[in-house]
């Protein structure tokens, strides 16, 4: 008797002493796996048997997209779930700045995703050279793995890109 994981009767068959089953005509399907064989064999049947189908858990692709800071689409990759993100080739480039990595991290990846290249203005020496240095002191905290400097009132990405 062939039986599903569930214990569902999927098949029967008659079989010769000594001779290998057959088994259904159609392998047994079960959503988000992938049918791998019977359990125990169906070779050399001696007595009567009851064999369970066996699966795998199909493996889940996402789709990780990169896109340059000015929303632009760079590249496209699938991961295997709880895999990490390998990115492209070569780096993005933007005038006037060096690139420093993507945001947030290319680690464990469980869904679709959406990472920006993130960029530090070439040359820069310190906070003097945001938007608002005039305006005083300035403050820097990490928020998600991101610097973010405040001063005069407003908050900007290291990139000096105005958030309020």
């Amino acid at each position: 008797m062939f039986l599903d994981w569930n214990a569902t009767k999927l098949y029967e068959e008659q079989v010769e002493k000594g001779k290998d089953a057959k088994g259904p005509d159609t392998n047994p399907t079960r959503e988000g796996y992938v049918f791998t064989g019977w359990e125990p064999d169906i070779k050399n049947i001696t007595a009567d048997r009851t064999v369970i189908a066996q699966y795998e858990k199909s493996k889940v692709y996402f789709t990780v997209t990169y896109l340059d800071w000015n929303a632009t689409k760079l590249y496209e990759e699938k991961v295997e779930e709880g895999h990490d993100a390998k990115g492209p080739e070569t780096n993005p480039t933007r005038d006037g700045y060096v690139f420093t990595g993507w945001e947030p991290d290319l680690k464990n990846i469980t869904a679709d995703h959406t990472v920006i290249a993130q960029y530090e203005k070439q040359g820069a020496t310190g906070l003097d050279d945001l938007p608002g240095a005039e305006s005083g002191t300035a403050r820097k905290f990490l928020r998600n793995g991101v610097l973010y400097i405040e001063r005069g009132g407003k908050t900007y990405t290291v990139q000096g890109t105005v958030l309020n």
